[in-house]
């Protein structure tokens, strides 16, 4: 009887291995199916990067073929002026960003208004009457 529970418990216990096994085998499976779709995807997208490239590179070269060395020095020209001024618009921008954060930190600093200004003026004009009474001058 107990020899029998025994083997029955140790039965049990390899039929629920078993079963993690099988689970862990079908997960590794889903795995590797994803992984292979994956892969095969990727093939065919470097085969369309190829195929891609190759095709401007034929592009490139029947331009070549239609295309003088007067034009081509031409369009190279506009092309390169077109990316030093839009590189000199930039740095024109950011200069200007930069200029005006400082104008604006200055004004904030040391602007004073013309109300401050009289204010200020009629402030130190009653203190000079104060001292001018205690001299006696009034």
């Amino acid at each position: 009887g107990e020899e029998a529970n025994e083997l029955r418990a140790e039965a049990s216990d390899s039929e629920a291995e078993a079963m993690e096994w099988a689970a862990r085998i079908e997960q590794i499976d889903t795995q590797l199916t994803q992984h292979v779709a994956l892969e095969f995807e990727m093939k065919n997208l470097k085969s369309q990067i190829r195929e891609a490239e190759k095709r401007k590179d034929d592009l490139i070269a029947a331009a070549r073929t239609k295309i003088t060395e007067a034009e081509a020095k031409k369009l190279i020209l506009a092309r390169f002026k077109r990316l030093l001024t839009d590189q000199f618009d930039g740095y024109l921008r950011q200069y200007q960003r930069a200029f005006v954060g400082a104008i604006e930190n200055l004004w904030s600093k040391y602007a004073v208004t013309t109300k401050q200004i009289l204010a200020e003026r009629d402030q130190e004009a009653a203190q000079l009457d104060e001292f001018l009474k205690e001299l006696g001058y009034e």
